[in-house]
């Protein structure tokens, strides 16, 4: 975290810099240390993994995040926030977006449950505003949409 904050002061300290925060980024990508593959992969492999009980995760779908971020790029001399970030409107326990898995997958995981982690709060307004603009609908059953659209069998 500190490494990310040295790098958003420098963008900062720059006339005109914008810093994008992003939550968890779902795509077809090949990176297996991303958090949707890693759980993708555990679910199809049964290998066991461990979920943090309340530790929570906000995931947004690359072609959206490249949308909403091309706008906030296009029109950053229109709002005042530097620091913007691109998320759903809400953030999912990690038991949820686990239970989601196994939904779009019919069929369990095999994990086990620590009592550790925080809840995530983002702020996500100017997100909401441009995906309503965009007819992105970053809100209810998005996380849902997100992981379906990525792993559900073809």
């Amino acid at each position: 975290m500190k490494h990310k904050r040295l790098m958003e002061s420098l963008v900062l300290s720059s006339a005109g810099g914008l810093v994008l925060r992003l939550p968890q980024v779902v795509g077809a990508m090949g990176n297996p240390n991303t958090l949707s593959n890693f759980i993708h992969d555990r679910i199809e492999s049964g290998e066991h993994f461990t979920v943090w009980a309340h530790a929570e995760r906000n995931l947004i779908d690359i072609d959206d995040l490249v949308a909403i971020g091309t706008i906030l790029i296009m029109e950053m001399d229109d709002f005042s926030a530097p620091v913007v970030s691109i998320a759903a409107r809400n953030s999912m326990s990690m038991i949820e977006i686990v239970k989601v898995f196994e939904r779009v997958h019919g069929k369990s995981a095999n994990y086990s449950i620590v009592d550790k982690g925080d809840p995530l709060k983002i702020d996500t307004t100017k997100a909401m505003e441009i995906g309503a603009r965009l007819g992105i609908d970053l809100g209810d059953g998005y996380i849902e949409r997100v992981i379906r659209k990525y792993y559900a069998p073809q």
